[in-house]
């Protein structure tokens, strides 16, 4: 490369050598009689098609994918760690999902706690309405001794 920069060399010449060494290198793997095979198979096979699994990594953890495109069979190869701690050993724990619902569990200690149902969240306007409903509307005044005269009012 450096004499075809220089003016030295014929670029035609060059290019027909890597043509050359191509042609022969994909002739060597046509008459080869090894089969490809994909460095994240596992040997776990697909409940579905029975196909081989592969292991990918997302940023979620590792999963295991089936191999054959047209199956989109997929699960999770680790258990989803969550921010629950054990009471014993102070470890993130599993989540589950079973028969009864969500799960947590403790692998080390075999613990086991059930997953609350997540509450309902309010939005601004019922907490604002809630707010309204619960607060008293009573005028207490700004300054100090008109909350003082308040209090000993309230007192008798």
């Amino acid at each position: 490369l450096e004499k075809i920069s220089k003016g030295k060399a014929d670029p035609k010449a060059f290019l027909q050598k890597i043509r050359r060494q191509t042609e022969q290198l994909v002739s060597e793997i046509k008459k080869s009689e090894k089969s490809y095979r994909a460095h994240n198979l596992t040997g776990s096979r697909c409940p579905e098609c029975n196909e081989f699994l592969k292991e990918r990594n997302t940023k979620e953890g590792k999963i295991l994918v089936c191999s054959s495109p047209e199956c989109s069979f997929r699960k999770r190869k680790d258990p989803k760690l969550s921010n629950r701690r054990c009471p014993q050993c102070h470890k993130k724990m599993e989540i589950h999902n079973g028969k009864a619902g969500a799960y947590f569990q403790c692998r080390r200690c075999n613990v086991v706690e059930k997953a609350e149902d997540k509450k309902k969240a309010v939005n601004k306007k019922e907490a604002q309405k809630l707010v309204q409903k619960y607060t008293q509307k009573e005028d207490f005044g700004t300054s100090l001794g008109d909350l003082l005269k308040q209090a000993l009012n309230n007192q008798e």
